[in-house]
């Protein structure tokens, strides 16, 4: 599938999702370390998560800034019409994860609580309700 424009704008939507409920729980820092997501086989962006700050980063150059990181603490692979049904509200995560529609690799625990905790801020919530 190809990545398109209103796809983009998905993916940042979501990053910048990530970034914001991390930020109002003030537990991201039990979460520390890089998280890379893989969408249809490519890095796509990762997302930093420090002792004192979050952010997220778009992967342009492959080979230099993968090489580059320090490893992974978890890497996520999904395709992009399944990422798109997750941040849709068309497919429940649990499901996508049992049916192998995204592959978690590295501390799967720490991804699942910090999904959870995501999922229990007032950012998330309104997210969702924009989406039902």
């Amino acid at each position: 599938m190809k990545i398109d424009d209103d796809f983009l704008d998905i993916i940042e939507n979501f990053k910048n999702l990530v970034t914001q409920s991390l930020l109002e729980n003030n537990s991201f820092p039990h979460y520390k370390g890089i998280y890379l997501f893989y969408i249809d086989k490519i890095p796509k962006f990762i997302v930093h998560i420090q002792s004192e700050t979050v952010f997220t980063e778009n992967i342009t150059n492959t080979n230099a800034q993968i090489h580059a990181l320090p490893t992974a603490r978890a890497t996520i692979h999904t395709d992009s019409l399944t990422l798109k049904k997750l941040l849709m509200n068309q497919i429940r995560a649990r499901i996508a994860f049992l049916t192998g529609k995204v592959k978690i690799k590295g501390d799967i625990f720490a991804f699942i609580k910090m999904v959870t905790d995501i999922k229990k801020t007032s950012t998330w919530n309104n997210y969702s309700k924009n989406k039902h």
